[in-house]
Protein backbone atom coordinates (compact mmCIF):
# COMPACT_ATOMS: atom_id res chain seq x y z
CA UNK A 1 0.00 0.00 0.00
CA UNK A 2 1.25 3.69 -0.64
CA UNK A 3 1.72 6.00 1.80
CA UNK A 4 -0.74 8.98 2.00
CA UNK A 5 -0.69 12.09 3.87
CA UNK A 6 -3.89 13.83 4.76
CA UNK A 7 -3.72 17.35 4.56
CA UNK A 8 -6.15 19.89 6.30
CA UNK A 9 -6.02 23.26 4.58
CA UNK A 10 -8.62 24.74 7.36
CA UNK A 11 -8.32 23.23 10.46
CA UNK A 12 -8.69 20.07 12.78
CA UNK A 13 -11.11 17.47 11.47
CA UNK A 14 -11.91 17.08 14.98
CA UNK A 15 -13.99 19.96 15.30
CA UNK A 16 -16.04 19.54 12.45
CA UNK A 17 -17.16 22.67 9.64
CA UNK A 18 -15.94 25.52 10.30
CA UNK A 19 -18.57 28.12 10.84
CA UNK A 20 -19.35 30.93 8.31
CA UNK A 21 -18.03 33.66 10.35
CA UNK A 22 -14.42 32.00 10.12
CA UNK A 23 -14.56 30.85 6.48
CA UNK A 24 -15.87 31.26 3.26
CA UNK A 25 -19.14 30.35 2.40
CA UNK A 26 -20.30 26.83 1.59
CA UNK A 27 -16.71 24.76 2.61
CA UNK A 28 -15.81 22.18 4.69
CA UNK A 29 -12.42 20.59 5.53
CA UNK A 30 -11.52 17.68 3.61
CA UNK A 31 -8.97 15.08 3.94
CA UNK A 32 -7.04 15.30 0.68
CA UNK A 33 -4.71 12.27 0.38
CA UNK A 34 -1.69 12.14 -2.03
CA UNK A 35 0.10 8.92 -2.90
CA UNK A 36 3.96 9.06 -3.20
CA UNK A 37 4.94 7.02 -5.91
CA UNK A 38 8.61 5.99 -5.19
CA UNK A 39 8.57 4.26 -8.37
CA UNK A 40 8.41 7.86 -9.92
CA UNK A 41 11.81 8.71 -9.91
CA UNK A 42 14.05 6.92 -12.40
CA UNK A 43 16.72 7.86 -14.05
CA UNK A 44 17.05 6.95 -18.31
CA UNK A 45 19.16 3.97 -19.21
CA UNK A 46 20.78 3.98 -22.74
CA UNK A 47 19.52 0.68 -24.42
CA UNK A 48 22.71 -0.70 -25.77
CA UNK A 49 25.43 2.31 -25.53
CA UNK A 50 28.46 -0.65 -25.27
CA UNK A 51 27.59 -1.67 -28.68
CA UNK A 52 27.27 1.61 -29.93
CA UNK A 53 30.46 1.09 -33.03
CA UNK A 54 29.74 3.93 -35.96
CA UNK A 55 31.87 3.71 -38.97
CA UNK A 56 31.58 6.91 -41.14
CA UNK A 57 33.31 7.25 -44.26
CA UNK A 58 35.42 10.37 -45.29
CA UNK A 59 34.03 12.86 -47.47
CA UNK A 60 30.26 12.76 -46.69
CA UNK A 61 28.45 15.58 -46.92
CA UNK A 62 27.36 17.55 -44.29
CA UNK A 63 23.68 16.00 -42.29
CA UNK A 64 25.12 12.56 -43.11
CA UNK A 65 23.24 9.49 -40.70
CA UNK A 66 26.24 9.00 -38.03
CA UNK A 67 23.97 6.91 -35.67
CA UNK A 68 20.70 6.76 -33.63
CA UNK A 69 20.79 6.83 -29.59
CA UNK A 70 18.75 5.88 -27.38
CA UNK A 71 17.88 5.98 -23.80
CA UNK A 72 14.46 4.78 -22.10
CA UNK A 73 13.13 6.42 -18.57
CA UNK A 74 10.58 4.21 -16.96
CA UNK A 75 8.51 6.72 -15.57
CA UNK A 76 5.61 7.83 -17.07
CA UNK A 77 6.13 10.83 -19.85
CA UNK A 78 4.17 13.21 -17.81
CA UNK A 79 6.55 12.04 -14.75
CA UNK A 80 10.03 12.30 -15.56
CA UNK A 81 9.83 9.52 -18.16
CA UNK A 82 10.73 12.29 -21.38
CA UNK A 83 14.07 12.03 -22.38
CA UNK A 84 15.96 14.38 -24.15
CA UNK A 85 19.63 14.48 -26.28
CA UNK A 86 22.63 16.19 -25.86
CA UNK A 87 26.20 16.33 -26.03
CA UNK A 88 28.85 16.99 -23.13
CA UNK A 89 31.12 19.16 -25.36
CA UNK A 90 34.58 20.83 -23.07
CA UNK A 91 35.46 23.91 -23.18
CA UNK A 92 36.70 25.32 -25.95
CA UNK A 93 36.10 21.87 -28.15
CA UNK A 94 34.47 22.08 -31.71
CA UNK A 95 32.27 19.49 -32.58
CA UNK A 96 31.81 18.28 -36.10
CA UNK A 97 28.75 16.21 -35.18
CA UNK A 98 24.91 17.43 -34.42
CA UNK A 99 22.50 15.63 -32.24
CA UNK A 100 18.43 15.62 -32.58
CA UNK A 101 17.57 16.36 -28.92
CA UNK A 102 14.08 14.38 -29.05
CA UNK A 103 14.90 11.42 -31.45
CA UNK A 104 18.94 11.09 -30.43
CA UNK A 105 19.77 10.95 -34.30
CA UNK A 106 23.06 12.03 -34.40
CA UNK A 107 24.68 13.53 -37.83
CA UNK A 108 27.56 15.61 -39.16
CA UNK A 109 28.09 19.57 -39.47
CA UNK A 110 31.21 19.24 -42.15
CA UNK A 111 32.48 17.03 -44.52
CA UNK A 112 35.44 15.05 -42.28
CA UNK A 113 38.14 14.47 -43.80
CA UNK A 114 40.53 11.47 -43.15
CA UNK A 115 43.43 12.60 -45.26
CA UNK A 116 46.01 15.27 -45.01
CA UNK A 117 46.28 17.77 -42.76
CA UNK A 118 42.94 17.11 -40.98
CA UNK A 119 44.04 13.48 -40.32
CA UNK A 120 40.39 12.96 -38.73
CA UNK A 121 40.14 8.74 -37.94
CA UNK A 122 37.93 8.74 -35.27
CA UNK A 123 35.74 11.16 -33.39
CA UNK A 124 34.48 10.85 -29.57
CA UNK A 125 31.46 11.66 -28.80
CA UNK A 126 29.89 12.13 -25.14
CA UNK A 127 25.77 12.02 -25.37
CA UNK A 128 23.93 12.96 -22.20
CA UNK A 129 20.12 11.85 -21.77
CA UNK A 130 17.95 13.85 -19.41
CA UNK A 131 14.46 13.35 -18.13
CA UNK A 132 12.44 15.74 -17.22
CA UNK A 133 11.76 14.78 -13.41
CA UNK A 134 12.02 16.74 -10.62
CA UNK A 135 14.67 16.79 -9.86
CA UNK A 136 15.91 15.96 -13.38
CA UNK A 137 17.94 13.01 -13.86
CA UNK A 138 20.75 11.81 -16.59
CA UNK A 139 22.58 9.03 -17.94
CA UNK A 140 25.76 9.56 -20.02
CA UNK A 141 27.22 7.48 -23.32
CA UNK A 142 30.50 7.65 -24.45
CA UNK A 143 31.20 6.47 -28.40
CA UNK A 144 33.74 6.48 -30.61
CA UNK A 145 33.20 7.07 -34.19
CA UNK A 146 35.33 5.23 -36.60
CA UNK A 147 35.82 7.62 -39.64
CA UNK A 148 37.06 5.34 -42.83
CA UNK A 149 39.48 6.46 -45.61
CA UNK A 150 37.85 6.97 -48.69
CA UNK A 151 40.09 6.31 -51.91
CA UNK A 152 40.44 10.02 -52.51
CA UNK A 153 43.94 10.82 -53.80
CA UNK A 154 46.43 9.83 -56.20
CA UNK A 155 49.18 7.80 -55.00
CA UNK A 156 52.78 10.23 -54.33
CA UNK A 157 56.05 8.30 -54.28
CA UNK A 158 58.84 9.96 -51.74
CA UNK A 159 61.46 9.63 -54.10
CA UNK A 160 61.64 9.03 -58.19
CA UNK A 161 62.92 5.65 -58.89
CA UNK A 162 64.28 4.81 -62.13
CA UNK A 163 63.94 0.88 -63.48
Amino acid sequence: MMPSLPINPLGDLSRGCPTPSNTRANSCPFLLRFQLDENHNHKPVFSNCSNYAPVLKEEQLPHTKVIQVHAEDRDPPEDGGTVTYSFLIAPGDRIKFEIDNKTGLITTTQVLDRDEPAREKEAYLTILATDNGRPQLDAICALKVIIEDENDNKPAFDKAVRC
